[in-house]
């Protein structure tokens, strides 16, 4: 935030958690920080239009700052375990910490999303219609990859990188290995997909000004959507079990809150209160229940009985 770097709050089964809030006294205080990166236990903040990086120990706390080289604002940030590599707005940038960062894909449109996958370094271009797949060693060498119209977020599902297009309202999955790709249309789902983010057996997808998420279950190629609740979702996360979505501060109305999303059936930003007599199962990536009458046992689709 421009007030300095903070986490607020979660929202969690409904109960409100407040969380520490980190602000700086190193002198990130003023400016925004525009991207995040976590190296080895050290969490890297990036600040707008400035070479200098917020930088905070995750384990012990002890924060300082140090300096990127380059003063270009970052839009996002990933890491391959041994630097950080980051997009702005017109190159992909290799960054080993220790010196000045390092353009690897130059003369590039904007860059809206960075991660590493199967060995590759993968960005979006937004301006140029592109995913940019690059090697992180010498010789540097990378592929243009033409996508769908404004692509935006990246997710990577062990076989496919998927690339939500936002001028589209499509996504595009690129073959890892032999660079094929092919499309599904989500305009059925909402208008404008911008994050991704997949939680082992669905992909999960945001919409611009949307209380929506929709997923699209990779097996089953099956498209359906998820209410969350709040206006506009800013990012996604997947913690193993749970997908995470956290509110864009939009207007002075927003809570900037962070919703964990009941992934088995995307009903809800809490686990759902199952009732006495029910049998939950599992099938296809949903999840299914038996609710159980007397010694009468209905088989649902749903969780309309189960709730």
């Amino acid at each position: 935030t421009t007030s300095g770097l903070y986490t607020s709050k979660i929202l969690r089964h409904d109960v409100v958690t407040e969380l520490e809030v980190h602000e700086s006294d190193t002198g990130f205080a003023t400016g925004n920080a525009t991207a995040l990166a976590l190296l080895d236990s050290t969490l890297y903040a990036f600040r707008s239009g400035s070479s200098e990086v917020y930088t905070e120990d995750i384990h012990s706390g002890v924060s300082g700052t140090t300096t990127k080289g380059s003063s270009s604002t970052v839009n996002t940030a990933t890491t391959d375990s041994l630097s950080i590599w980051y997009g702005t707005s017109s190159e992909v940038v290799e960054w080993d910490i220790s010196g000045s960062a390092v353009p690897r894909k130059s003369s590039t449109g904007s860059i809206e999303d960075i991660i590493f996958a199967n060995g590759y370094i993968w960005a979006s271009d937004s301006t140029n219609d592109a995913v940019y797949k690059i090697l992180p060693d010498s010789p540097y060498t990378s592929t243009t990859i033409t996508v769908g119209s404004d692509p935006q977020g990246l997710a990577y599902d062990g076989a496919f990188v998927w690339v939500a297009n936002s001028g589209a309202n499509t996504l595009t999955l690129i073959n890892v290995d032999t660079n094929d790709t092919s499309s599904v249309d989500v305009s059925t789902l909402g208008t404008t997909p911008e994050h991704l983010v997949f939680d082992g057996s669905k992909l999960w997808i945001s919409f611009s000004g949307s209380d929506e998420l929709g997923y699209y279950n990779v097996a089953t190629e099956a498209l359906s959507s998820a209410t969350v609740g709040i206006e506009d979702i800013n990012a996604l996360a997947f913690d193993g079990s749970r997908v995470w979505a956290a509110e864009a501060m939009t207007s002075s109305t927003d809570s900037g809150d962070i919703y964990k999303v009941f992934t088995g059936n995307g009903n809800s930003h809490g686990n759902p209160t199952i009732k006495k007599g029910q049998l939950m199962y599992e099938t296809g990536g949903d999840l299914r229940c038996l609710s159980i009458t007397g010694t009468t046992v209905s088989a649902s689709a749903t969780l309309t009985n189960c709730q």
